[in-house]
């Protein structure tokens, strides 16, 4: 079977009529034959066009057939007419609300400006190494890697989409986004309230960017599930990564004394609940690091039900 796609090109008078095939699983491969009626002098274009249609992404339906999945755009730029592969949206799978909150015309829009919101988490980025710099500081180098936690939440998202924006989306990279991105998102606003008395020497515009700041980074964590799907292994290593973050932050430094971010208290300033200071901010470190866990692995299962015809 094959699927069409026409489009006038810009230069006047030239028709490009492309045939997308969708074939069954078993015969998947690059011999399948590819048909394109194209004029004579733009088979180069439509060589490239085929190689880069041959890399992209395949889906499998419940059918057992694969299919392109991405609706695919040609254009020729003048003069040297050069074909341009232009992906759609990725498809927005039916998920419980739970797992998909945010409504779609806000993924949409994210993920439609997907440079801008790289651009910004790189400045969030930027912002985060200079607001840690004074714990970097004071901490030995061997450790920083696990001392600039939301900024390297950010980077990890910066570099999720910008991948998947690139055509080369990597499982591993979007889980730690997801991670970092829950973890942190949620920690920060969790401390700050927790000690919004001792964080009164921060200016209020600064308490407020940090709060709602960090939030945005939960929403921006909500739309990954259309650029992934959040295979197993992709999960363990994000888990890992931020089950070392915990142990390091709170039980074993290894170097030096506890790695998570300052706090405005002494550790074992007491709480609440018969808990100090130290315990709380751990409390909800683990607390957010299993539902993330959470999030990842639900998300994975429902969209294996949806892959085999059983919604759950």
């Amino acid at each position: 079977m094959f699927r069409s796609a026409t489009e006038q090109p810009r230069a006047p008078g030239r028709n490009v009529h492309v045939l997308v095939p969708t074939r069954p699983r078993a015969a998947a491969g690059r011999d399948d034959a590819w048909r394109e009626t194209l004029p004579r002098s733009q088979s180069k274009a439509a060589v490239r066009w085929r190689r880069l249609v041959e890399r992209h992404t395949s889906r499998t339906d419940s059918r057992g057939t694969t299919r392109i999945a991405t609706v695919l755009r040609l254009s020729f730029v003048s003069p040297d007419k050069t074909m341009v592969l232009s992906p759609d949206l990725p498809t927005r799978d039916p998920l419980p609300t739970y797992l998909a909150p945010i409504p779609r015309v806000i993924e949409d829009l994210g993920l439609r400006f997907a440079w801008l919101v790289v651009a910004i988490n790189l400045a969030g980025t930027a912002f985060g190494f200079w607001y840690y710099s004074p714990q970097l500081a004071d901490t030995a180098v061997v450790m920083w890697p696990w001392v600039p936690d939301s900024p390297l939440a950010t980077l990890f998202i910066a570099l999720a989409i910008a991948a998947w924006k690139l055509g080369y989306e990597q499982p591993w990279l979007t889980s730690l986004a997801f991670f970092g991105n829950v973890i942190l998102g949620l920690w920060t606003p969790f401390t700050l309230l927790a000690f919004a008395d001792a964080y009164a020497y921060l200016h209020p515009l600064m308490y407020q960017f940090l709060f709602w700041s960090h939030l945005a980074m939960v929403v921006q964590a909500y739309v990954l599930h259309r650029i992934t799907d959040f295979p197993v292994w992709g999960v363990a290593v994000a888990f890992v990564w931020y089950t070392s973050n915990l142990i390091v932050d709170y039980f074993i430094p290894i170097v030096g004394e506890p790695h998570h971010t300052f706090i405005p208290v002494a550790r074992d300033e007491p709480m609440f609940l018969e808990a100090d200071a130290l315990g709380v901010i751990a409390a909800g470190e683990v607390t957010f690091t299993l539902l993330a866990l959470f999030l990842a692995l639900a998300t994975r299962v429902k969209k294996c039900e949806l892959a085999r015809g059983r919604p759950g």
